[in-house]
C-alpha cells in the first residue's frame, strides 16, 4: 500500500510520506550535558516511478532533528559530517539538524539471449553490496552524483563502469558551508566479475581518482597532489561440493 498512487498509460508513480518520532533518554554523545528535549524526529517523503515500462526512478527527501548515535558521533569529532547524511548543523544541547536528498534512475534492456544492459544515473550512495566496504561504496555514505553502465550475461559474467564525484569534509580557503566550498574528488572505476551460483565467484575492481584543486592550487602543486592515482582490488570465493568454504 502507498500514500498516493498516480497512473497514466506511460507512468506509474507511488508517493509515501515519512514521519518518525523517538523519545531519547540519557546524555547525547555530542555533549556532556543531559538531554534537554527528549524528543527527536525524522520527516520526509519517498517516491517510486516507472516510465514507459523501462525507466525506474526512486528517491527521497528527508530532514532529521535530533541526536546522533554513539558510533556516528565518534566520526563527527573533526567535522560535522553525519554518516548516511552528509554535513549537519550542530545546535544547542548536542542536537543535530540535517537534511538529505537521494534519487536514482535506471534503464534496463534484456536481449533475446537473456543478457541485460542497464544505465544508471544517481545522486545517492552507491549501495555497494552488503559486505564491509569503504564508506563511499556503502549505504552509509552521503549522497553524491554518479553514473554507471552495467552488462550482465547469463553465464555469470558481468562488467560495470562508473564515473563519480564526491565531496569530502576539507573546507576551502573561502570558508562557507555549501557543497561547492568543500574539497571534491573525481573518480572512475571498472568492476568485472564472474559468478557460479553453485560454487563461487571472482571479481576485479580497479579505477582512478584525483582531488580537485581550488583556484590557484594547481599552479603551486609541486608534489602531484592533484594528479590521477590508480587503485585495484581482487576478490574470490569458492565452495566445495560439501558447501564448505
Amino acid at each position: 500500500n502507498h500514500g498516493l498512487t498516480w497512473e497514466t498509460p506511460q507512468m506509474t508513480l507511488h508517493l509515501d510520506p515519512w514521519f518518525t518520532v523517538r523519545h531519547i533518554t540519557g546524555t547525547p554523545p555530542t555533549t556532556s550535558e543531559a538531554a534537554v528535549s527528549p524528543w527527536d524526529n525524522l520527516r520526509g517523503a519517498h517516491f517510486e516511478a516507472v516510465l514507459d515500462g523501462v525507466w525506474q526512478v526512486e528517491g527521497s527527501l528527508e530532514e532529521m532533528q535530533g541526536w546522533a548515535g554513539a558510533w556516528d558521533a565518534t566520526t563527527m569529532t573533526r567535522s560535522a559530517a553525519l554518516p548516511g547524511w552528509g554535513r549537519a548543523k550542530l545546535t544547542s544541547g548536542g542536537r543535530v539538524d540535517v537534511a538529505r536528498a537521494r534519487v536514482t534512475s535506471r534503464y534496463s534492456h534484456i536481449s533475446t539471449q537473456g543478457d541485460s544492459l542497464s544505465l544508471t544515473t544517481a545522486y545517492a550512495p552507491m549501495q555497494w553490496g552488503g559486505l564491509p566496504s569503504p564508506l563511499t561504496f556503502s549505504g552509509e555514505a552521503a549522497s553524491f552524483p554518479w553514473a554507471s553502465v552495467t552488462w550482465v550475461q547469463t553465464n555469470g559474467l558481468s562488467a560495470q563502469t562508473t564515473a563519480a564525484r564526491w565531496t569530502g569534509t576539507e573546507r576551502g580557503p573561502t570558508g562557507g558551508s555549501t557543497e561547492s566550498l568543500f574539497r571534491q574528488t573525481d573518480a572512475g572505476w571498472i568492476n568485472v566479475g564472474w559468478r557460479n551460483p553453485a560454487r563461487g565467484s571472482l571479481g576485479l575492481l580497479g579505477g582512478v581518482l584525483r582531488e580537485r584543486p581550488w583556484t590557484g592550487e594547481l599552479a603551486t602543486d609541486s608534489v602531484g597532489q592533484f594528479a590521477w592515482r590508480s587503485w585495484m582490488s581482487l576478490s574470490s570465493a569458492w565452495r566445495t561440493a560439501s558447501n564448505q568454504l
